[in-house]
């Protein structure tokens, strides 16, 4: 099983919903914004980590990039990175 990835949202304070996974992939553009369009009412957030959505590593960099794409680094919205509860849903972070 290929790893899941999954976003934080500084600016919320919590992770990505697994609503999100319904997102579709289709990129719009309006003079030059690109940005993905998410289904209506198919997005929210929730503070705890198990029940986070996951994402493909692809699509929760393309979500974050597209998020911080006006922000200034080292500053950010949005950060994919790597699930740290893993396929089995153990903390990686905690030795065992």
């Amino acid at each position: 099983m290929p790893e899941m990835w999954v976003i934080w949202s500084e600016e919320h304070g919590a992770w990505w919903a697994p609503a999100w996974a319904s997102v579709s992939a289709e990129v719009v553009s309006n003079e030059g914004d690109a940005r993905i369009r998410p289904d209506p009412g198919k997005f929210g957030y929730t503070r705890s980590l198990s029940k986070a959505g996951r994402y493909s590593e692809a699509e929760a960099r393309e979500i974050a990039e597209n998020a911080n794409r006006f922000i200034e680094p080292p500053a950010f919205n949005e950060v994919a990175m790597p699930d740290p509860l893993g396929a089995a849903g153990t903390d990686r972070r905690r030795p065992s």
